[in-house]
């Protein structure tokens, strides 16, 4: 019967399969006031240790905590304003509003812990927000194809900016794929 469908799509949790970020998003809830917050603060900022150096679990994580806790990414900033992370977290929650400003925190993040490509992703999302042309995300990509050749949210960001809807077209979006293909590890 009709009346019992659902016209919804499923919705996928923000963390997918990530436990850990989970956890900490579920106590997100209550963080504000000084003493939650510093409290929050202490559990974001071991679960963007613990990731090491898996830049694409990384990204993700601070994609998601910027978007749900954007609050939490200003505080942690005003109290530690050259901690990476807390420069990383607050640049990726400031994205949506101001995109220039983010990549200003960016760079801020890039300096503070130079193997990192999280920021220089955040760089080629902030231009692609911007509509730069091209030659201004070459040298960012660059920089990411350095720390990290394979980073998937890089290579959305990129997909993204080459397509039709963006500013390149399908001739674009089509090469890109080819290179990408053909330089695949087996």
């Amino acid at each position: 019967m009709a009346l019992f469908r659902s016209k919804q799509a499923p919705r996928l949790a923000p963390e997918l399969d990530d436990v850990p970020l989970g956890r900490v998003l579920k106590g997100l809830g209550s963080g504000r006031g000084p003493g939650p917050q510093d409290l929050a603060v202490a559990q974001v900022e071991r679960l963007l240790r613990d990731t090491g150096d898996d830049w694409d679990r990384r990204c993700h994580r601070v994609r998601v905590l910027a978007e749900t806790a954007p609050f939490l990414a200003r505080g942690w900033r005003l109290r530690r304003p050259r901690d990476p992370d807390a420069l990383l977290l607050h640049a990726w929650s400031e994205l949506p509003t101001d995109p220039r400003a983010a990549m200003a925190t960016f760079r801020l993040a890039a300096d503070a812990r130079p193997g990192d490509p999280t920021p220089w992703v955040g760089s080629l999302a902030a231009l692609r927000a911007l509509a730069r042309p091209s030659p201004e995300l070459t040298p960012v990509w660059r920089e990411i194809r350095a720390r990290d050749p394979w980073h998937r949210e890089a290579h959305l960001q990129v997909l993204a900016y080459l397509s039709p809807e963006e500013q390149g077209s399908q001739a674009a979006l089509r090469e890109f794929v080819d290179e990408v293909v053909i330089a695949l590890p087996h």
